[in-house]
């Protein structure tokens, strides 16, 4: 509901703007033109420059703000966008890392006490999760992957990753992005 009612102020100031600049550069015979910009001006009184009407392949000023509007809508798609490749690569170091640690420990997994989750289990200090820290920070990781928005990192001992990790019954790690907003993200080791 909040963003509805953002785009609706933002949309009706950007018609407010242009409605005041068409009626400025109305009174003033100021038109913005541009070759590469083919509009057609229906619906709009002419706008006269030396007692000559404008051509219609003209873009005024005020056909210019609700391309603001457009913007503004596709904002959230585009940072949701950018999170969930952020997650991608985050999968893909976590994975990876778990891999690279499996071959140089010979398979044995001993992460604070606990073996390699064979069920997706959460990345995190606290009680029900999977430490991974203290295996793989600093010398696979240099710091722990961090959900954009679901995790949080103060150190290897308060974190939670906001990432799900667990080994299959090929031996691959596998570990997920509960909180993608695009759809489901998951990477596999080698």
């Amino acid at each position: 509901m909040k963003k509805f009612i953002i785009l609706a102020v933002v949309g009706i100031l950007a018609l407010a703007v242009g409605v005041g600049a068409r009626y400025y550069f109305e009174q003033k015979s100021i038109v913005v033109s541009s070759p590469s910009v083919q509009t057609k001006a229906e619906n709009v009184n002419p706008v006269l420059v030396n007692e000559e009407k404008i051509p219609e392949e003209t873009t005024t000023v005020t056909q210019v703000p609700p391309t603001i509007v457009v913007v503004v809508v596709s904002g959230d798609s585009a940072f949701a966008s950018a999170r969930d490749n952020r997650r991608k690569a985050n999968v893909s170091s976590l994975a990876n890392a778990a891999f690279q640690f499996d071959l140089d420990y010979n398979g044995v997994w001993n992460c604070a006490g606990k073996p390699m989750p064979k069920i997706a289990t959460s990345v995190k200090s606290s009680s029900g999760g999977f430490n991974a820290a203290p295996c793989l920070v600093p010398d696979y990781l240099f710091q722990m992957v961090i959900d954009p928005i679901a995790g949080h990192w103060t150190s290897a001992t308060d974190y939670d990753s906001g990432y799900a990790i667990y080994q299959d019954a090929q031996g691959k790690f596998v570990v997920t992005a509960p909180s993608a907003e695009g759809g489901e993200i998951s990477g596999r080791s080698y």
